[in-house]
C-alpha cells in the first residue's frame, strides 16, 4: 500500500511538472507591433484603463475596446481621436 502512495505521488508530480513546462509558452512575452504598443500606452496613460476594457484588461464600466476598430473602422477612430 506504502508503494503505491509514493507511486501515486511521483506520477502526480509528474503530470502537474508536464503542464507547467507546456503552459510554459503562453506565458512567454509576444513581440507587438510599436503601434499596438502605442496605441496600448494612450488606452493605459490616458486613463481609459479605469473604465474601458482591452483584451480582459481594465474596467467594465464602458464599452468593450477590444474590436473597436473591426466594428467601428478607421475613419470612426481617427474622427474620434482627433476631435
Amino acid at each position: 500500500m506504502r508503494e503505491a502512495r509514493w507511486f501515486f505521488f511521483a506520477a502526480l508530480l509528474a503530470a502537474v511538472l508536464l503542464i507547467a513546462a507546456v503552459s510554459f509558452d503562453a506565458l512567454t512575452a509576444v513581440d507587438v507591433p510599436p503601434d499596438v504598443a502605442v496605441g496600448y500606452g494612450v488606452w493605459r496613460d490616458n486613463g481609459c484603463i479605469g473604465c474601458h476594457t482591452l483584451y480582459g484588461q481594465g474596467g467594465p464600466y464602458a464599452p468593450d475596446l477590444t474590436h473597436i476598430y473591426v466594428q467601428r473602422g478607421e475613419g470612426y477612430l481617427r474622427e474620434f481621436l482627433v476631435n
